[in-house]
């Protein structure tokens, strides 16, 4: 009977089995992808094209790949190899492939060879690798054409006749391959040469000796994307070598000058290594620093201890102590502007470089501790609309300082009690100010003296500094307890327990700072 048969689920509920269906596909197609991850391995496939994208200094999260392959744990490399030379129409033989890799002993993520006949599974990253992302586990290979082919279109630009280096049986104990920076002190801008193989027994100087770093600035200076240079700098001479300096970025706070006029080999670059050349710079500083730093580093292998500088590097050191009190500071000016001549001048800088939001209170606001608003009044608050209305009532009434990234701040129940205060007094002022950790306290007391133009002289600024609100807490201030003239607004950072990691994005630039400043009615004792 009709009665006894099984109601169609399609006729009856369409919508929810077609929810089923997909909810059974999603797991399938999950479980797939799961199996697979297990057994294949992402490519993301990086020409030298690619790399010369880039700009600034080495940021990871910054390499452009425009490709991604999926090959086999247990391929070897030479399948991609081949894969590649097929897909930009180049001998397999002309390519030489690099990985990402992350050196343990001088904590750095540089390129590395990738031997033909090793599996890809030999590459894979440890978990721990800074580099690494187990929710999405790839490869990062950087693929580089022989010097007889365009760097942009790949194509054979070297007559037929001239051999073309074999890049398929490299020798890393015998060839490194550096990636190649230029950095511009007009425009205070790094940009990306490409890379640049050559013999470990070559001097470095043979790089502009030999004409490649005039032709692969070519396109930056046509485009206007640095100053132009004088042209016995970029000619294939000795005479231009001698007005370049070399500078190896060995990690975000180290750029170490490195002598060009020594072999590859004597200063300790390896495949991989990131080297930064620039005009020389008036009093040659990087000339004055050369000698011993090739000798503080190691080769890089999982059995050999770190040998890295421990300290600053020299220029940076320098660079840092411009801020003691033989700095000139120029007319009109409350805080010194440090120059920046040399790649280490840029790194300082950005390393230094820090958004303070200062906010201002009024000596003769009254104090709140946990809430408590010290006005007089020891019941309840009574609602605005029942309070008589005071001359001062606007005023106060706009006690929450204002933000500066727009808009105005909720207002709190401690506003509204300190707006029935019978004190006289200015609501508080933030604002946001661009810094220096090199500066001295009395540097930062100026500039936050003339941000807000304070009444007293500038280089003589009565104010005192507080991690948080002054009227809630009992804290000391910071710059009553740094008696030192020395002290830094590194030394306040640290003193203010602002030791947290950096900002997101790779790393240099330090995390904001804030901090509360009074002015003092009266001159402090010295």
């Amino acid at each position: 009977a009709p009665i006894l048969t099984p109601p169609d689920p399609r006729a009856t509920n369409l919508k929810m089995v077609e929810r089923c269906d997909r909810e059974v596909r999603a797991a399938e197609q999950r479980r797939k992808e799961k199996l697979e991850q297990q057994l294949k391995i992402k490519i993301r496939l990086v020409f030298e094209r690619d790399l010369c994208k880039m700009t600034g200094f080495w940021d990871l999260a910054e390499i452009p790949h425009q490709q991604t392959l999926k090959m086999g744990r247990e391929q070897s490399v030479s399948d991609l190899a081949n894969d590649v030379a097929a897909m930009v129409d180049v001998n397999q033989e002309h390519i030489a492939l690099f990985s990402l890799q992350y050196r343990s002993n001088s904590r750095q993520v540089r390129f590395m060879p990738m031997p033909r006949n090793t599996p890809f599974r030999q590459h894979i990253p440890t978990f721990s690798a800074p580099h690494f992302d187990t929710s999405d586990p790839h490869l990062v290979v950087l693929c580089v054409a022989a010097r007889a082919y365009d760097v942009q279109t790949l194509k054979l630009i070297q007559p037929s006749s001239v051999p073309i280096e074999n890049l398929a049986a490299w020798v890393d104990d015998k060839v490194i391959l550096c990636v190649v920076k230029y950095f511009c002190p007009n425009a205070k801008k790094i940009v990306t040469l490409g890379c640049n193989y050559l013999n470990q027994n070559a001097p470095l100087k043979s790089m502009v000796t030999s004409g490649w770093i005039g032709e692969r600035l070519q396109p930056y200076l046509v485009n206007k994307e640095v100053h132009p240079l004088p042209a016995e700098a970029i000619a294939s001479t000795e005479d231009a070598a001698a007005m370049w300096d070399c500078w190896e970025e060995f990690n975000e706070r180290d750029i170490q000058a490195r002598d060009i006029n020594r072999a590859v080999m004597k200063e300790q670059l390896w495949t991989g290594d990131v080297i930064v050349w620039q005009l020389a710079t008036p009093g040659d500083v990087a000339g004055a620093h050369r000698t011993g730093d090739a000798a503080a580093r190691t080769k890089p292998s999982d059995d050999t201890p770190a040998k890295a500088d421990e300290g600053a590097d020299v220029e940076r050191t320098a660079a840092a102590e411009r801020g003691s009190d033989g700095v000139e500071l120029g007319e009109g000016e409350v805080a010194p502007v440090y120059s920046i001549l040399t790649v280490a001048d840029l790194s300082a800088h950005i390393a230094n470089a820090v958004d303070v939001v200062v906010t201002l209170h009024d000596s003769r606001q009254p104090l709140c501790v946990d809430g408590i608003v010290s006005n007089g009044v020891w019941g309840p608050q009574r609602p605005p609309s029942a309070a008589a209305p005071s001359p001062t009532a606007a005023k106060k009434g706009e006690i929450a300082p204002t933000s500066p990234m727009g808009g105005s701040k909720e207002e709190r129940p401690e506003d509204v009690a300190l707006s029935l205060s019978p004190a006289e007094f200015e609501p508080p002022q933030e604002k946001e100010l661009k810094m220096d950790l090199r500066w001295q306290v009395s540097h930062v007391t100026a500039t936050i003296a003339r941000a807000f133009n304070l009444r007293s002289p500038p280089n003589e600024a009565r104010l005192w500094l507080f991690r948080a609100a002054p009227a809630s807490n009992c804290e000391e201030p910071f710059n009553d307890t740094l008696k030192d003239a020395h002290h830094t607004l590194k030394d306040l950072q640290r003193r203010a327990g602002y030791l947290g990691p950096t900002v997101s994005g790779g790393g240099r630039k330090p995390a904001p700072l804030t901090l509360h400043a009074v002015e003092l009615p009266f001159r402090p004792r010295p």
